[in-house]
């Protein structure tokens, strides 16, 4: 049997540890103010319904990330739908960490400094020691604040960073080859590599000079052979081609494109490529210094490691400190233009780049004291201090970044609250902007009840026939607005069903009582269902004649002769009209079966044998009681 190496197990630990980390922070909800727009709800429409992302679309990004949500119902019986599309970060952000482990294990395989890139080793071996370095330092970066957020949520970022350390890996490869018949298969994978950036987060383009300049200082003569300049272009050109799916499905739904007038599919995708929405979040003006920048990416990676990693940088070969402190010097000016922006989006990929330098200089410092008896004594004292910074980063942003079981994360409430009245097949409905969010989510995503729709109320007249429902929070927006001749009535505790023609009829669900009462009103049957921690009593009426007499309702449930308490308060619920105060009974037609549900709590409809319900109207004295009935819960 093949033995394990030191570098294997490292490998295996950089990969493990955090996505156990990640698997039990994964965010699994999602609060109001996510559901209501920004880049993370956009990926998660484009990856469920293979529409296209936020400008510039990230077509590659999106169209594999429609492929894992396909591919990721497998896992439903385990995660939610919400689960499932964060962890597609996830499943970038552990490669990366893993080739961010194995790069660092390349630029340290050996501490002395050499003064060309031509006396790097050409075998490798890894001690023990330069492993636990490698290892301490990715789990650090793994812990970092901004990496394991949006590598525990539904961004691009962790899959960017991916990229810019797949750009860093095969130029180091190419290095290593350029002289090998490989060489040129070598450097066509890195055009690829980063044409990918053009074609997926544009910040990891920057690195492309840097890229140029490390490649063209070794190997000038590739300016003076075409053909292999043709070759780099169309390996550079080619993920370009993904371009074509945006246009595809801009022109197939112009409803996607946002607001703005075209004159045509290719004018709109030529502006939407243009990304001027995120041009224009970027400043070009000189104000100052940025300090609350500094300080949050010092306080990220600490003063020690951001110094040491800017020294450990200078202190590679000069083609390699070319690369890395050339991607630095170009990303850091874009960090200044961004910085009311997304600039988080970038330094996400140069905190890999600075755990670079610090490994660098780590291992230097190692080397250094090889000859002294000290040398145990200094590696216990580095390992023990990088393994506090690890350990540090993982307390310290445990409580911010785990994004699992919040309690703000209410955002699909309204919606499963409408959902759990059980709307008829191919509903439309009309509720207010937080419904609506909710509901779209819930039925375009999660795929509850996709037969389900969500209508405007300018809508309604054209849906009428239809099954049609405003919920109870949105009948105050719409209620005045409604067609004539449309008739009201209850559909479970938010949910309020229009009809053109009054019902007449009883379900067969509910058990009979035709109670007559008063001014031609009955009560005719009733139901009772458990949802939601509450009891729903539907009670249905009947208008036996016309009421010219609009009557409140009040409903106090009882144990036998006593009225039970809530709050050390006789419970009592009024509603100054049926169907929740919103359909006056003088507006009920002549033989017209309404329904009207309200909410007991589940405590008192446990202890309560019956509710007393009471008919009563206002009068200049008081009130007036009209009619009494008992409706049996037992």
């Amino acid at each position: 049997m093949k033995r394990v190496s030191a570098k294997q197990v490292g490998a295996l630990v950089v990969a493990l540890v955090p996505l156990v980390i990640y698997l039990l922070t994964l965010q699994n909800g999602l609060t109001p103010g996510e559901l209501q727009g920004g880049d993370p709800i956009t990926h998660q429409y484009a990856q469920a319904t293979l529409r296209f992302a936020n400008a510039p679309g990230y077509p590659i990004f999106t169209m594999l990330g429609w492929l894992w949500f396909q591919f990721s119902a497998l896992l439903s019986p385990l995660l939610n739908p919400i689960e499932r599309l964060t962890l597609y970060s996830t499943l970038y952000a552990i490669p990366s960490l893993v080739l961010l482990y194995y790069i660092v294990l390349k630029v340290t395989a050996d501490g002395r400094r050499q003064t060309t890139d031509a006396e790097l080793p050409s075998v490798v071996h890894h001690p023990p020691s330069t492993v636990i370095f490698a290892v301490l330092g990715t789990l650090f970066f793994a812990f970092t604040y901004f990496w394991w957020y949006y590598s525990v949520s539904s961004e691009n970022y962790s899959s960017g960073t991916l990229n810019t350390l797949l750009i860093i890996a095969l130029a180091l490869r190419w290095q290593e080859r350029r002289e090998a018949p490989f060489g040129e298969r070598a450097l066509l994978w890195l055009c690829f590599a980063c044409g990918l950036s053009l074609a997926h987060l544009l910040t990891v383009a920057l690195a492309v000079p840097a890229v140029i300049a490390f490649v063209v200082g070794q190997q000038p003569d590739y300016l003076r052979r075409p053909k292999l300049l043709l070759k780099i272009f169309i390996a550079t050109a080619l993920p370009l081609l993904s371009y074509a799916y945006i246009f595809w499905r801009g022109a197939e739904h112009p409803e996607w494109r946002g607001q703005g007038n075209w004159s045509s599919t290719w004018a709109w995708f030529v502006d939407f490529i243009r990304t001027q929405q995120g041009q224009a979040e970027l400043t070009w003006s000189w104000d100052g210094v940025p300090w609350e920048m500094l300080r949050v990416i010092t306080n990220e990676l600490t003063v020690f490691l951001f110094v040491a990693g800017c020294v450990g940088l200078c202190l590679l070969p000069r083609w390699r400190a070319v690369l890395f402190v050339g991607i630095v010097a170009v990303y850091a000016p874009e960090l200044y233009v961004d910085r009311y922006g997304n600039w988080f989006q970038t330094i996400i990929a140069l905190y890999p780049l600075f755990l670079l330098g610090t490994a660098v200089l780590t291992k230097r410092i190692y080397v250094l004291f090889t000859e002294y008896r000290t040398v145990i004594l200094l590696k216990g004292v580095l390992v023990a201090v990088w393994l506090l910074l690890v350990v540090n980063r993982l307390l310290l942003n445990y409580p911010t970044d785990n994004l699992r079981d919040r309690p703000t994360a209410t955002g699909l409430g309204r919606g499963w609250a409408l959902l759990a009245d059980e709307p008829a097949s191919r509903a439309h409905i009309v509720g207010t902007y937080a419904e609506d969010l909710a509901l779209d989510y819930l039925t375009q995503i999660w795929g509850a009840r996709r037969d389900v729709q969500t209508l405007k109320a300018a809508d309604i007249k054209a849906h009428v026939d239809a099954p049609l429902y405003v919920s109870r929070e949105a009948m105050p927006l719409v209620q005045k607005s409604l067609p004539s001749g449309v008739y009201l009535s209850s559909h479970g505790l938010r949910l309020v069903a229009l009809t053109t023609h009054p019902v007449g009829v009883l379900p067969s669900s509910s058990q009979p009582l035709k109670l007559p009462l008063a001014h031609g009103l009955e009560l005719l049957g009733f139901e009772t269902r458990r949802v939601s921690g509450q009891l729903d009593l539907a009670l249905y009426w009947r208008a036996a004649q016309s009421i010219d007499v609009d009557m409140a309702i009040s409903l106090r449930p009882m144990r036998g002769e006593r009225r039970l308490l809530q709050d050390d308060q006789p419970l009592q619920i009024d509603s100054a009209h049926p169907v929740g105060g919103f359909y006056p009974m003088t507006r009920w037609s002549a033989g017209e079966v309404v329904r009207d549900d309200y909410a007991l709590p589940l405590e008192a409809a446990n202890e309560a044998d019956r509710v007393h319900v009471v008919l009563y109207r206002a009068t200049s004295s008081g009130f007036e009681n009209l009619a009494e009935c008992d409706v049996p819960l037992r």
